[in-house]
């Protein structure tokens, strides 16, 4: 006989308010610059790797295609990124990502800090423990 469970057991469902509450603070943080938390993601890798072929960071962050591709534009449009190369293309902070990612980053760190004090101590070791078990 197959496990009967409760609607508010659901996984998805627990999962998704936690992720819910963790983006209200990221935006908080992010929005004054017009970023999401992918593309905030996106320019802290660049960073911390300054040149990197598109398909790379892609695998590196486990991002679809066309999530990829979407945000890249968005940060083309904002001068934020240099793409070099059709096949393959080359990704690398701009002049302008160079010149904002202290703030981003500062705003990262800010938005990690709360966050955690969100999800306090045991919060972090079971999503550790999910995270490596996924």
């Amino acid at each position: 006989m197959a496990k009967q469970y409760n609607i508010r057991e659901c996984i998805s469902g627990r999962l998704g308010r936690v992720k819910r509450e963790v983006d209200r603070i990221y935006r908080k943080h992010f929005d004054p610059f017009g970023l999401t938390e992918s593309q905030v993601m996106l320019l802290l890798s660049l960073h911390e790797l300054k040149k990197i072929k598109q398909i790379e960071l892609a695998r590196l962050l486990n991002l679809e295609k066309s999530s990829m591709s979407r945000n890249l534009v968005r940060l083309q449009s904002q001068q934020l990124i240099s793409k070099t190369g059709s096949y393959h293309p080359m990704l690398s902070l701009s002049d302008k990502g160079r010149s904002i990612i202290d703030s981003v980053e500062a705003a990262w760190i800010e938005a990690m800090t709360e966050s955690e004090e969100l999800i306090g101590k045991d919060g972090w070791d079971a999503l550790s423990l999910l995270n490596n078990k996924v």
